[in-house]
């Protein structure tokens, strides 16, 4: 009997000890879990935001290249061979997949630079055999594009 009093007396301190550490434990990680996750969010942003400045930087200097390269005229068919000349090249990542992506809808959103639809090949008179008139009235507006990437 007083061997098992001894052993208790013996172990309470102990087991106060493992009680204030397991407290301590506790409160520390309820304090710094949340601080944690505050400092990965802002890093997040921060990248976030670093990555948005690199878009619109790579998106304004594909626009002064196709300048460049086109004389700062925009005909569709020399703009695609290139835009595939470029691709040829590049290795196909992700970040190459939305650059395209973003690349090709800003093509696509670039208004028409003649300003009816038969362009400079429409030929007004009597002269013409094919018997074609005026250009008619506009049609209805067409679908809208794709949603853009915030």
């Amino acid at each position: 009997m007083e061997d098992k009093k001894n052993q208790q007396q013996s172990l309470k301190p102990i087991a106060f000890i493992s009680v204030v550490f397991s407290t301590f434990a506790i409160c520390s990680v309820l304090v710094t879990f949340p601080l944690i996750i505050n400092y990965i969010q802002t890093l997040e942003s921060s990248v976030q935001i670093d990555l948005d400045y690199c878009r619109v930087r790579a998106r304004d200097m594909w626009r002064e290249i196709l300048d460049i390269e086109t004389n700062g005229r925009y005909d569709s068919g020399k703009l695609a061979r290139i835009v595939m000349a470029h691709r040829d090249v590049k290795r196909d990542t992700m970040a190459d997949f939305w650059a395209r992506r973003l690349h090709d809808q800003e093509l696509r959103d670039e208004p028409y630079q003649k300003p009816d639809a038969f362009g400079e090949s429409y030929v007004s008179g009597d002269c013409c055999t094919c018997s074609r008139g005026p250009p008619g009235p506009l049609g209805a507006p067409g679908r809208d594009g794709v949603p853009g990437i915030d």
